[in-house]
């Protein structure tokens, strides 16, 4: 079984669509920083991201846009549940 190679750049746009589409405002962080801060602010429906690269920071993206629009998001969910929310929403989505 052979699997389709998939391209840095159709990764950037498949995150850029969802945000779009979802109303999601991203603000990248340079690639120079050597820690990467990946943040998603649910009042302000905003994303901080590194530019999609590679496919861990592709799939980094989609848990992020997950604690947005993914399952088990509300507060009334301990943040267990919402970390696990947010990767099978980037599961699911990738």
């Amino acid at each position: 079984m052979t699997r389709q190679l998939v391209k840095r750049i159709d990764m950037a746009l498949h995150i850029q669509e969802l945000c779009a589409v979802n109303n999601i405002t991203v603000k990248y962080q340079s690639l120079h920083d050597e820690t990467p801060r990946y943040v998603a602010n649910p009042s302000t429906r905003c994303i901080t991201i590194r530019p999609t690269k590679n496919t861990g920071y592709y799939v980094s993206a989609l848990h992020e846009i997950g604690h947005l629009i993914g399952p088990n998001q509300s507060n009334r969910n301990d943040r267990f549940e919402m970390e696990v929310g947010a990767w099978k929403y980037a599961m699911a989505t990738a």
